[in-house]
Formats: C-alpha cells, structure tokens, sequence
C-alpha cells in the first residue's frame, strides 16, 4: 500500500467531512466522494481507506458501520496513514465496534506519534500522565506534550503549560507557563485565553494586569468558554480592576449559565433575587 506523507497525513486529519460541505457531495452510497474512496482503497492508497474509514465511523455518506470502520482504519494504519493509527487508538480506547483495550489503544498512539502526527502524540501523553493503557510516566507524559506541542496540538500546548504552572513533572515555571497559554490563545484556543486571564489577575508568571486579565477572559467568554464569562462576572461583581457593575456581572454570570457552567448560574440567580 502506497504510503502518505506527513503533509498528506496532517490534511486528511481534518477528515472527509470537510469534503462533503465544500465539494456539495450528495451524502448517498453512490456519491463520487464515496465511489473515489473505494476505488483508492482497492488500489492501494491509504489515504482512500482512511476516507472510507471516517465515513463508516462517522456515517458520513454511508450506512454507520464500526466493524467496516475498524476494518478500513487498520488498512490506512498498515499503509502508513498516521492519522488512521490515532483514529483506530481511539476505538479501542472508547471500546467503539471493538473490545475495549486500552493497552492497544497506546499501541496504536505511538504508532501515529511515530510518525509525527501530533494528535497521536497528545493521545499517547494522556495515556501516560494517567497510568491507562501503559505505566504511569510523568516525565513520559512532559517529553509527549512537547512533542505534540511543538507538532501544533494547541491542547499538548495548555496541558504542558498546566504542567510548569503547577510544577508536575516538571521544575515549576510560571513565566514558561505564560508562554505556552499565549501560543494556545493565539491558535484560537480559548482555554489557553482563560489560563492566561488566571495569569494576569494573580500576576503569575507575570505582571500583574487586570485590564490584560478581562481582555483574555472576554476573549474565551467570546468564544463560547464558559469559565471565562464566569470569571468576568466574578470580575465585574468584585470591582477587580474595574468599578463594580451588577448588571455587567449579571449579564456575564448569566451567559456563563447559558455555556452550563453551575457557578454562573448561582452568579446569576443570586443577582436576580437580589432585583439585578
């Protein structure tokens, strides 16, 4: 089976999903995307096993079928498809069409990581901050969030700035703590924009700076991040760095609540009793 490059295999993590919404594909057994996919898979081309495997798994432009799935990822992983090793991981870690095997699931992770594919990095590293599937590793667990940070996993990235915040695994540090959030925020990922709110309003790693703080907590509320609306009700409550403003807190404790964060809601119905 013809092997993917690496470029190839970051590409095609998006999955076919993608395909389907901007080619207008009819999602139907006969649709071009899944006739194409076939008759790559038969051929020999990973990534058209890989394609087959997502729309089995997905039911994506074919019937559901996790046994097909399993099938059409193990032929992809064989053939060098990186993600379809990360996306087999998976079902044996969920126990999706599968026994669930959580001592399988890692070997699949490392087989992605292996070959550079961040996700399978990021997986793997859980695997050993938590003792499932392998044994217990911390240092294990820094040295794979690195590695998939530095592959571009924004999640790798929060986590291993988790990690030098709190000091686990790692010599604490705080300011390299910051960083790691700032690179999270900036790939758009809005807990890494709450992590460097927390930052700022206790001047962690940082001078302190409450103005930074909303403006990064704003940021995640923004992008649907339910800590972060309740931390700048919080905010707006105290008159932290700020004059004090109910209705504000309200308004944020209240879409907080609307994002299922508990804390907001209490936020919320406190202030509404008391005529907010």
């Amino acid at each position: 089976m013809k092997l993917l490059s690496k470029r190839i295999c970051a590409a095609v993590a998006l999955g076919v999903g993608v395909l389907f919404a901007a080619a207008g594909i009819a999602q139907d057994e006969g649709s071009p995307l899944v006739r194409f996919s076939k008759a790559q898979c038969d051929g020999g081309v990973a990534i058209g096993c890989y394609n087959l495997g997502i729309m089995y798994h997905k039911g994506m432009g074919i019937g559901q079928d996790m046994q097909q799935a399993l099938i059409f990822y193990q032929k992809a992983c064989d053939g060098g498809a990186a993600p379809a090793c990360n996306n087999l991981g998976i079902m044996y870690k969920n126990g999706e069409g599968v026994r669930q095997d959580q001592s399988q699931a890692a070997v699949l992770f490392r087989k992605a990581c292996d070959d550079d594919f961040a996700a399978g990095c990021y997986n793997l590293a859980r695997r050993y901050m938590y003792g499932v599937g392998v044994r217990q590793d911390i240092q294990q667990a820094v040295a794979l969030y690195q590695r998939a940070c530095d592959g571009g996993s924004a999640f790798a990235c929060n986590n291993l700035g988790l990690m030098y915040k709190h000091g686990e695994g790692v010599r604490q540090d705080k300011a390299r703590a910051v960083a790691l959030f700032q690179k999270v925020c900036d790939g758009a990922l809005v807990v890494g924009c709450n992590n460097l709110g927390i930052m700022y309003k206790n001047g962690e790693g940082v001078r302190q700076d409450m103005q930074q703080a909303v403006g990064f907590y704003q940021m995640a509320c923004d992008g649907g991040y339910a800590s972060g609306c309740n931390n700048l009700g919080s905010m707006y409550f105290n008159g932290t760095g700020m004059p004090r403003d109910m209705g504000q807190s309200k308004e944020f404790f209240g879409r907080a609540c609307d994002l299922g964060d508990e804390a907001g809601c209490k936020g919320y119905a406190a202030l509404n009793e008391q005529g907010y």
